[in-house]
């Protein structure tokens, strides 16, 4: 029978704990790997939303723009409240229109 002594069972502890500790560091280099790769594309991704979050403010400074001009025709229509947010009101006829209508 093969006799096992205290320095064999030491020897296949060792090789066992370097094993584990083997693959306990290639989890970690893959897992620092992705990080960065995560790193990366969060910084790329907060910029797009830095310029859409530019392009947004723009809109809405040219919304308050508009907000603040009068009323505007649109195809023969006067809109009064085009501009305010409110139902648009294209019933009333503009004088062009009518005088369109009248060559048509």
């Amino acid at each position: 029978m093969i006799n096992i002594n205290c320095c064999h069972l030491a020897l296949v502890l060792a090789i066992a704990n370097i094993v584990t500790l083997a693959i306990f560091a290639g989890y970690t280099v893959k897992l620092r790997e992705r990080t960065l790769l995560l790193e990366k594309k969060n910084g790329s991704e907060e910029a797009r939303l830095l310029t859409q979050q530019k392009q947004i403010n723009e809109l809405r400074e040219e919304i308050r723009q508009l907000k603040e001009q009068k009323p505007v025709k649109v195809r023969g229509f006067y809109s009064k409240s085009i501009l305010k947010g409110k139902d648009h009101d294209m019933t009333e006829r503009t004088n062009d229109t009518k005088d369109y209508d009248k060559q048509r």
